[in-house]
């Protein structure tokens, strides 16, 4: 029943995000898309092979990037709803009548928000792979499916499944802090609180970059890409960054739990 609540809540938000990401997947399979240069070619030797699809690989990385902003925003929306929202409207009261736990309401409300991220993120980077795919199509596809990372051509799956880890884990991130923000706060306007501890995150790392080189702050983003391709070294990281999205949820929990409502 809860569940069914928390979708009700944010379902115009889920399905919007959906659209748009439709929209831009029908221009990507029905409009022209394409890069200029070369001729194609059969292998990384030919001298027009690995310069034409390096701009394709350019534009992977370009758009691992952009993604973070349309992402981060509905990530940020959909931290918005539940449980902190809740109470700021005065209907928290008759939920925690009801005779479950109070961190059930948390995970519940963490879980659906968290599987409606990811399916965004992952419907997001597929359009993006297929977008690649047809650029490299348009080619004549000289490497077979595979993107140039300094000399080595790597399969375009890999690369777009690192780009997908990479966007559900910052995404993920950013769900995770809004919406434990907006439980410790009981109130939607937890949301300011959430952008407040990612502007000082950033504000802080710099000035202590600056005025300590040796002093550098985790990135926000995973760590996909080397010079050489997609990082297969990265699988401790994602791990860390998977523990650090359930610290907020749990951190929500405790902050309930103790509340007095």
């Amino acid at each position: 029943m809860y569940l069914w609540k928390y979708w009700r809540e944010s379902r115009i938000a889920f399905l919007a995000g959906l659209l748009l990401v439709g929209i831009f997947l029908s221009f990507t399979v029905h409009g022209h898309v394409s890069v200029s240069g070369p001729g194609g070619a059969s292998d990384l030797r030919h001298p027009g092979a690995g310069g034409e699809v390096g701009q394709a690989t350019t534009l992977l990385l370009l758009f691992f990037y952009l993604q973070i902003a349309p992402l981060g925003f509905f990530a940020w929306l959909v931290g918005s709803f539940g449980v902190g929202r809740d109470l700021g409207e005065g209907a928290g009261s008759f939920l925690f009548t009801r005779p479950r736990k109070r961190a059930v309401f948390v995970w519940s409300d963490w879980g659906v928000g968290m599987a409606e991220v990811m399916l965004i993120c992952i419907f997001a980077n597929f359009s993006i792979w297929m977008m690649i795919h047809r650029i490299l199509l348009s080619m004549g596809d000289p490497l077979g499916g595979r993107v140039v990372f300094g000399d080595n051509a790597v399969p375009l799956s890999a690369a777009m499944s690192m780009s997908t880890a990479g966007g559900i884990l910052i995404a993920g991130l950013i769900f995770s802090v809004t919406y434990a923000s907006t439980v410790v706060v009981r109130h939607a306007r937890g949301v300011i609180l959430s952008i407040g501890l990612f502007v000082g995150y950033l504000v802080t790392g710099a000035i202590a970059h600056h005025f300590w080189e040796a002093v550098s702050f985790p990135s926000l983003t995973l760590h996909a890409f080397t010079p050489y391709g997609p990082n297969t070294g990265a699988g401790w990281e994602i791990a860390a960054r998977v523990l650090l999205l359930l610290i907020f949820p749990l951190l929500a929990q405790l902050s309930l739990e103790r509340a007095e409502l």
